[in-house]
């Protein structure tokens, strides 16, 4: 006679926990939820969360510890509580680096009373998005606790139980959450939906693959891309954004190509579900929708800036994309309409960048990186394409150059040196080789992530390195921090990762990522300032000429302070001349603070992921600030411990 426990995990995050008790309505079992956040509970209510079956398990079968152990409710209640303490204490996710407890993923332990059938220990993490490159890892670490835990319990009450921990049967499964756009509070949540419409309701976050030059392979990448994080457990969309060239029919071409019409809202249409993951393009779409260069053998895309840009907008927020950890965006090279229509519409967690070994494509990827990062998006990984290859003689061959050369003794090259200068790590590009492979499944409509030839096994350990490389990025962006460098290695944290101090504050360190700004509605000349604590929250006021007075990106009070902007000026964003300079800069063009100072409100305020917040003032300014200098602008004082995951 045997029984089983499960243990549920929810990975939710930042909010405070609280314990909650509730009686399964089969009448079998008693169910305690121990450490759910309230909110979260809410959430998977009016979500219609369910379980559902799980995507990886690991499944042991050893004869059960139950047999005639006759254990009591006392005891069930002992043994929950022994497995809580050892997964807060020993269940660290390698990425957060913070226990499961803390993290708010454990939803508590289920006690069956039936006996009848052999069953192993049960343990289901829930996650809000599938994109975890660890998450193998932490089945296993979870599995071992709750094996050792119950093994050790079953010791101590005499109960019937194996020469070791490995006797106890345990299935750890990952098992995802209805997904939802990256938001801190309700209102924000509800914006966000409003503003990107029913087709992208349940997309978790935005991925942009991009390059400045044209046939470096960033199609390839895009797709290949799409493929592995879908291997690797994500549920992934890919939007082919290149309507002036859709490569997309040609690297893929599904058994059914057709795009059917959903019943979502009008003109709205399903994607292309193919091998797990959903596609769409101008190339699918059918030749009769008088969109020129539409389906397979459409002619030229012959349209001028507005109509490409609505077209963009219609294939993004036309499209009924369902639940989706990631929509991954491929953009067309350069820096016009379509990127600047994708930049307005959504908010994007990070974004890709893919160049070839040479200078000249280096020189534009600079710029790409700067661009990107001067809207708020931080770029997560670089591809370098073409690298090398190697001929049947064994060498290898270099035919654009050494490009980006890593090795122990760092980098050799001057392309390095201008690809660190704005802020990439060099030492996590990834490189990849001319490969007939590649080439070859690109031409046969199968991606080589799809095809996955035994003599691949190059590009493909390439491919997946880049995708548990973004994976790792977004999950922490889920979390709202960033992986940086530490001081040690060279860079600077993240001004997203900072931690602050109020006067007000009753010394609390408040972190910079929580910040919430609106305009505030009481005076209409300032904006209101949320940050939130373990312990609780802080809220404050910043005006509107203190704000204009602060550097954007470190939030330092500027020299010309009292200077202030000429007449309107163009926006700052994707194609803009004023999205130019260092990263992370916006260019003010200022006059003499003797002249007439400008009318800043009424003004208007943007998220811009976890960067910052974009203020477009009265006068035509538009500027984006990062959190930590609107944290400082409101009378923060930036705390000099070193930051670190472990903190957050």
């Amino acid at each position: 006679r045997r029984t089983s426990i499960v243990v549920c995990l929810g990975l939710y995050s930042q909010e405070k926990r609280a314990d909650t008790k509730m009686i399964s309505r089969c009448g079998l079992s008693a169910l305690r939820i121990s450490h759910l956040s309230a909110t979260s509970l809410r959430s998977a209510v009016a979500h219609g969360d369910s379980f559902r079956p799980a995507r990886s398990s690991l499944l042991l079968r050893p004869r059960s510890v139950w047999s005639s152990a006759g254990a009591s409710p006392r005891d069930l209640a002992d043994l929950e509580d022994k497995v809580l303490g050892a997964l807060k204490a020993n269940a660290i996710d390698p990425v957060l680096n913070k226990d499961v407890v803390s993290l708010g993923w454990v939803r508590g332990v289920v006690f069956p009373h039936s006996t009848e059938q052999e069953q192993p220990v049960r343990v289901s993490v829930r996650l809000p998005t599938m994109l975890h490159p660890s998450i193998g890892d932490v089945q296993d670490q979870i599995q071992g606790i709750v094996q050792q835990e119950i093994h050790s319990f079953a010791k101590e009450k005499g109960w019937e139980v194996g020469a070791n921990s490995d006797s106890i049967g345990v299935d750890v499964s990952a098992v995802p959450s209805k997904p939802v756009p990256l938001a801190q509070t309700a209102a924000e949540h509800a914006e966000i939906i409003k503003k990107l419409g029913p087709g992208l309701a349940n997309v978790g976050q935005f991925l942009a693959v991009y390059s400045c030059k044209g046939g470096v392979g960033k199609s390839t990448v895009a797709t290949n891309l799409a493929y592995e994080l879908s291997r690797l457990g994500a549920r992934v969309g890919l939007l082919d954004v290149d309507i002036y060239g859709p490569s997309l029919p040609v690297l893929v071409k599904p058994d059914d190509p057709a795009v059917r019409r959903s019943a979502k809202g009008s003109g709205m249409v399903h994607p292309i579900d193919h091998r797990g993951v959903k596609l769409m393009s101008l190339g699918y779409v059918s030749p009769n929708s008088g969109v020129p260069g539409s389906g397979p053998a459409g002619g030229p895309a012959v349209m001028r800036g507005p109509m490409a840009g609505r077209v963009v907008a219609q294939l993004l927020k036309g499209t009924d994309w369902g639940e989706l950890d990631v929509l991954v965006l491929d953009l067309p090279p350069g820096t016009g309409d379509v990127q600047l229509e994708v930049c307005q519409s959504l908010q994007l967690s990070g974004a890709v960048c893919v160049t070839t070994p040479s200078k000249l494509a280096v020189a534009d990827a600079v710029k790409g990186v700067e661009m990107f990062a001067a809207l708020g998006v931080p770029t997560l990984a670089t591809v370098q394409n073409m690298s090398f290859f190697d001929c049947e003689g064994g060498s290898r061959h270099y035919p654009f150059g050494k490009g980006i050369i890593v090795n122990e003794g760092g980098t050799d090259n001057s392309n390095a040196s201008a690809l660190e200068a704005v802020g990439i790590d060099v030492s996590s590009i990834v490189q990849l080789p001319i490969s007939p492979l590649t080439n070859g499944a690109n031409d046969s409509g199968e991606p080589l992530c799809l095809e996955r030839p035994g003599d691949g096994a190059a590009e493909l350990q390439a491919f997946e390195g880049l995708a548990k490389v973004v994976s790792q990025e977004m999950l922490l962006v889920q979390h709202g921090v960033s992986r940086r460098r530490s001081p040690e290695n060279g860079a600077n944290c993240g001004s997203s990762d900072a931690v602050v101090t109020f006067d007000s504050g009753a010394g609390q360190k408040f972190d910079v990522a929580s910040l919430h700004m609106s305009v505030d509605s009481s005076d209409g000349e300032s904006f209101a300032v949320r940050l939130f604590s373990d312990a609780g929250a802080w809220q404050g006021k910043v005006g509107g000429m203190i704000l204009r007075s602060v550097d954007p990106k470190t939030g330092e009070r500027m020299a010309d302070a009292d200077a202030v902007d000429e007449g309107p000026k163009p926006k700052a964003g994707c194609g803009s001349s004023s999205a130019k300079g260092g990263i992370n800069s916006v260019v003010i063009h200022r006059h003499k603070s003797d002249e007439k100072k400008p009318r800043l409100f009424p003004a208007k305020v943007e998220k811009k992921g976890i960067y910052g917040y974009s203020v477009e003032w009265a006068d035509g300014a538009t500027i984006i600030y990062s959190m930590l200098s609107i944290a400082k602008a409101a009378g923060g004082h930036v705390n000099e411990d070193k930051w670190s995951v472990d903190e957050k």
